[in-house]
C-alpha cells in the first residue's frame, strides 16, 4: 500500500474525488493536455484560461527542460496577453511523459530527434557521420538508452535523412520493441531516468510516468517483468533524490496496453494486466496508475467497447483500494466516456493524434492546418469543414477561454491557424471535464454517458 494518500473524496456530497499531485490537489475528473513541440506551449500559454483548475500538463520527459529554456519563451513581447512558462508550472503540475510509441514502432528521424533533444546541431552532427560512413560514431551521439531501439530501424533513419545506407539490412529484420530485450536497456534505464528525475525535481509540482514495454496478447514474460522492474526503479528513483521535506517526487504506475490483450484465445489478457498491477502496487509507493491504450478508435471500431470497460473497471478498484487516482493518457474522447467509470483524468495530444506518427507528405493542403473538435456534436472538422460551419451557424458554441471563430487573419496560415484555433478548440475537453464534475455534484449518474447519446461520435454515442 502507499504510504502517502494521493485519492481523496471530495466533501460534502462526495460524488466527486480529487487527486494529488506535489503539494497540489486537483479536482476531478480533469483533462490533461499533452506537449508535443514548442507549438503546443505557445497555445497552453496563450489560452491557459481554458484549461482546468491545477489541471497536469503531460510533456515529454526527454525534451521538456530543452523546450522551455528556448528564447522564444524568455522574450518579454511574447508574453503580452498571456501567461508566461514560470506561471504556467506554478499553477499546473507537470508530468513527466517518455512518449511509449517510439520504443515500440519504427519512427526513425522521429526517435532520432527526440533522443537528441531537438539539438539541431547534434542532428547535424550524427548525419554528417552517416554520411562519411562512420555509423559507430553517429551513434556515439545517442544516448544509451535509445540506442537498441534507433539501430533497430537504422534503414529507416538513412532513408529519412535521404543518404544512402553503407550496408543493405534485411528490412524490419528486428522489432523495434525487442529493444526492451537488450541488456544495454536493462543497464541503461537507472542512468535514463535519473536524469528524468533530476528535471522533475525543478518543478514546483511534478510526477513521472516512466517509458515502459508494450504488452501484447503474444509478449513474452520478460515483457512483464521488464513493466514492473521499470515501474519499481523510477519509483526508487524518486523516493532517493527528493529530499523528503520540501519535495517528495513520486511516480504513477504505467501500464503500455495493446489492443490485442482484449482478443478471445490464448496469451495474455485482462487477468494477466490485473495481477501485473496487483503485484506492483503491492511492491511501490506510487502517487497513482497511467494506463496508455494502442488504439481506442481501434477498440471501439471492433466493438470491443464493453471490454475496454471491464478492464478499466478493475484497474480503477485496485488503484483505489490503493488510495491511488487512475488517469488515461491519449484518450481524448473515449477517456471522457471512461469518466463514470471513476478515473480521475483523460488526456490528449493537442494535435488530436493517438500517438506520434512518423513525417511525411500530406494529400490534401487542409491536413496541415489539424482538425478541429467540435463540443456538444463528438465529431472533428478539417478547416473546409470549419468554414462551412460558420457560414451556416455563425460561431462555435460558446466555451469560456476559447475563441469561436478562426480569425480571418490566419484562415489561410498553417501556423496561426493551429495555434489560435485547431489546437487550441483541444482545450473544449477541460470544459467537458468541467461538466461531467458538475453534473456528479448535483447527483446526475452516468453524466458522461448522458453526453455522448446526444451527440455523433462514431464509437460512443450508442
Amino acid at each position: 500500500m502507499s504510504e502517502l494518500i494521493y485519492l481523496v473524496k471530495d466533501t460534502p456530497s462526495k460524488a466527486t474525488k480529487s487527486f494529488i499531485i506535489g503539494n497540489m490537489r486537483i479536482p476531478g475528473p480533469v483533462f490533461i493536455p499533452e506537449i508535443k513541440s514548442e507549438e503546443d506551449i505557445e497555445v497552453l500559454l496563450k489560452y491557459s484560461q481554458a484549461l482546468n483548475y491545477h489541471s497536469p500538463i503531460l510533456v515529454p520527459a526527454s525534451k521538456w527542460m530543452k523546450q522551455i529554456e528556448t528564447p522564444r519563451f524568455s522574450n518579454p513581447d511574447f508574453s503580452t496577453n498571456r501567461i508566461n512558462i514560470i506561471q504556467l508550472v506554478k499553477e499546473h503540475p507537470i508530468l513527466f511523459y517518455e512518449p511509449p510509441e517510439l520504443f515500440r514502432y519504427a519512427m526513425g528521424k522521429q526517435l532520432l530527434s527526440y533522443a537528441l533533444s531537438g539539438n539541431k546541431s547534434l542532428l547535424t552532427k550524427f548525419k554528417k557521420g552517416l554520411m562519411s560512413g562512420d555509423e559507430i560514431q553517429s551513434l556515439e551521439l545517442v544516448p544509451r538508452f535509445f540506442k537498441p531501439f534507433l539501430e533497430r530501424q537504422m534503414n529507416l533513419v538513412y532513408n529519412d535523412l535521404n543518404i544512402s545506407p553503407i550496408a543493405e539490412r534485411e528490412k524490419d529484420q528486428f522489432r523495434v520493441e525487442r529493444g526492451w530485450l537488450h541488456p544495454i536497456v536493462a543497464e541503461s534505464y537507472s542512468e535514463h531516468m535519473t536524469s528524468i528525475v533530476v528535471d522533475a525535481l525543478k518543478m514546483p509540482n511534478s510526477a513521472i510516468i516512466p517509458p515502459v514495454p508494450p504488452l501484447l496478447k503474444s509478449c513474452e514474460y520478460t515483457y512483464l517483468q521488464r513493466t514492473l522492474s521499470a515501474n519499481k526503479l523510477t519509483n526508487l528513483l524518486c523516493e532517493e533524490l527528493s529530499d523528503g521535506r520540501t519535495k517528495n517526487l513520486s511516480s504513477y504506475f504505467h501500464l503500455y496496453l495493446d489492443s490485442t490483450l482484449l482478443q478471445e484465445g490464448t496469451g495474455n489478457n485482462i487477468s494477466t494486466i490485473i495481477k501485473l498491477l496487483d503485484d506492483g502496487l503491492d511492491n511501490g509507493n506510487y502517487c497513482g496508475v497511467a494506463l496508455t491504450f494502442t488504439s481506442y478508435e481501434t477498440m471501439g471500431s471492433q466493438g470491443k467497447s464493453r471490454k475496454i470497460e471491464t478492464l478499466i473497471n478493475e484497474i480503477v478498484n485496485i488503484s483505489h483500494s490503493h488510495r491511488l487516482p487512475v488517469i488515461l493518457p491519449r484518450s481524448g474522447w473515449y477517456g471522457l466516456y471512461h469518466t463514470d467509470q471513476d478515473i480521475q483524468g483523460f488526456g490528449g495530444l493537442l494535435n488530436g493524434k493517438e500517438k506520434y506518427q512518423r513525417g511525411g507528405g500530406v494529400k490534401n493542403r487542409d491536413d496541415i492546418f489539424g482538425k478541429t473538435p467540435l463540443i456538444d456534436y463528438g465529431v472533428e472538422l478539417t478547416r473546409r469543414e470549419v468554414i462551412s460551419f460558420i457560414n451556416q451557424h455563425g460561431e462555435f458554441p460558446r466555451v469560456e477561454g476559447l475563441p469561436r471563430k478562426p480569425d480571418i487573419g490566419f484562415i489561410d496560415d498553417p501556423l496561426r491557424y493551429r495555434i489560435n484555433f485547431s489546437k487550441a478548440m483541444r482545450l473544449v475537453h477541460a470544459e467537458e471535464a468541467k461538466r461531467v464534475r458538475d453534473a456528479r455534484i448535483k447527483g446526475v449518474q452516468n453524466p458522461a454517458q448522458r453526453y455522448f447519446e446526444r451527440i455523433e461520435h462514431p464509437h460512443l454515442s450508442h
